[in-house]
């Protein structure tokens, strides 16, 4: 887990509509928008506004400090309209090649990540052998600036994983956000006095100004949950499988890069059982496998369910079949983590019986006193 906030002042700023504003209106208002050399001396007076927008990015880090505790990092364009800020909990790359933002090698491709790309040697090695890109370190989320700078917006449908991420490229005059498949990892966006805000959480667009209020009807209908609203006016989320751009620092654009697509429910499966039971524990395999990549000690939770049980069986096969190896240098042991209540209480999600049959170490107990909750 990590957190990403994002600034970017917008040149048409006068004719643009708040998120609040019905969609039909709020395009024909964006279209209105003229590109535009901007006179208010954000551009102007760089030096003072640099130093702002380096102090709310710097505030608005410190307000998520607990999704990235690891490093903090920002990146502000020479002419202080644009700012991207990263707090990093490091779990690929560990060295200071894996800091955030990323930029690529002439400096023109800016990037922040929040989540985990996987299965991310491959790609690296594909993207190495196809466009000779230089990787600068060894974290998994660096391969989406290789990824875009040879696939430009498609490279979307090539990432794999749980994610939130924001680009800036400064050639095409494109700032361009995207949300992972099943919407995992959060992304908010607002725009405020003028500037376009996005950030992980809500309280990280505290700093540039911004105030929470209610949005009543937004809780009463769901729409917080079903839509691009959220529980507050003005504040939207970009939704699972989609995309924002904002174009010129000007207009401002949403899309959609994936959706489910489930096969005909009458058609018949002609496939025999045994080979549906294998594909299934392929697929199963395989997705075991990229989620084990990491250069830091990796953990099952395990809740005395079929399902993470499956998890943590396939995960020890993996292992004692050296298809997969944990740790920078492939040391690390797999280790199982448990949540049980007191005995006798008839709530036992420990997992003890897995975990020993799987002869994982696990963590030792740990006891609050008030609510009696022991983690193994």
């Amino acid at each position: 887990m990590c957190g990403i906030t994002v600034a970017i002042k917008l040149a048409g700023r006068s004719g643009y509509c708040s998120p609040d504003t019905p969609a039909t209106n709020r395009l024909t208002a964006n279209h209105r928008l003229k590109k535009r050399k901007l006179t208010n001396g954000f551009i102007n007076n760089y030096s003072k506004v640099g130093v702002d927008l380096q102090s709310q990015l710097a505030s608005s880090l410190k307000a998520i400090n607990h999704r990235g505790p690891d490093s903090h990092g920002t990146w502000i364009s020479p002419d202080g309209n644009i700012g991207l800020g990263s707090c990093r909990l490091a779990i690929n790359g560990l060295g200071p090649g894996g800091q955030q933002p990323f930029s690529n090698s002439d400096a023109s491709i800016h990037a922040v990540v929040n989540g985990e790309l996987y299965d991310h040697h491959r790609i690296r090695d594909h993207m190495t052998q196809l466009s000779g890109y230089k990787f600068q370190g060894g974290s998994d989320s660096e391969i989406v600036l290789a990824l875009y700078q040879y696939y430009g917006l498609s490279f979307l449908s090539s990432l794999r994983g749980e994610f939130a991420l924001a680009i800036y490229d400064s050639r095409k005059q494109l700032f361009l956000a995207a949300r992972d498949r099943s919407g995992i990892k959060p992304l908010f966006w607002t725009v405020h006095n003028g500037t376009l805000l996005l950030a992980s959480e809500a309280k990280a667009l505290l700093p540039f100004g911004w105030q929470p209020d209610w949005d009543v009807r937004s809780i009463i209908d769901n729409g917080w949950l079903t839509e691009e609203r959220t529980i507050f006016k003005g504040l939207r989320k970009i939704r699972p499988g989609h995309y924002m751009t904002c174009l010129s620092l000007d207009h401002i654009s949403e899309g959609q890069y994936w959706d489910h697509d489930y096969p005909d429910k009458h058609m018949m499966d002609t496939r025999p059982e045994e080979e549906m039971i294998e594909g299934v524990r392929a697929k199963m395999l395989d997705a075991v496998r990229v989620r084990l990549q990491a250069d830091v000690p990796v953990g099952i939770h395990l809740s005395g369910g079929v399902d993470s049980a499956v998890i943590a069986g396939m995960a020890k096969h993996l292992l004692d079949k050296g298809e997969v190896k944990l740790g920078t240098d492939g040391n690390h042991r797999l280790r199982c983590l448990g949540i049980a209540f007191d005995k006798g209480s008839g709530y036992d999600e420990s997992g003890e019986s897995t975990q020993a049959f799987l002869l994982t170490p696990r963590k030792e107990n740990f006891s609050r006193p008030k609510d009696k909750i022991h983690i193994r």
